[in-house]
């Protein structure tokens, strides 16, 4: 799911989606889940930090009930 985040929100950059590995940089907000890769983790360093947002609709059937009273579109 986030490589396909990935290559839709940064369609002009050459990045390397195969080597996108687990991280754990990211950020849980009300809206959705976004996921923080430094500079050289997936692009060229001159890139610098790249993120993608999954948004709460993308993943909401991943939650348990108690977790979703967190989240709003």
């Amino acid at each position: 799911m986030i490589k396909q985040k990935i290559i839709e929100q940064d369609k002009k950059r050459s990045l390397n989606i195969e080597s996108v590995n687990i991280t754990t940089n990211f950020m849980l907000l009300p809206k959705g889940l976004t996921f923080y890769f430094n500079a050289n983790e997936i692009g060229c360093y001159a890139d610098g930090r790249i993120d993608a947002t999954l948004k709460y609709s993308e993943f909401k059937h991943l939650l348990k009930s108690e977790a979703i009273q967190y989240f709003h579109e």
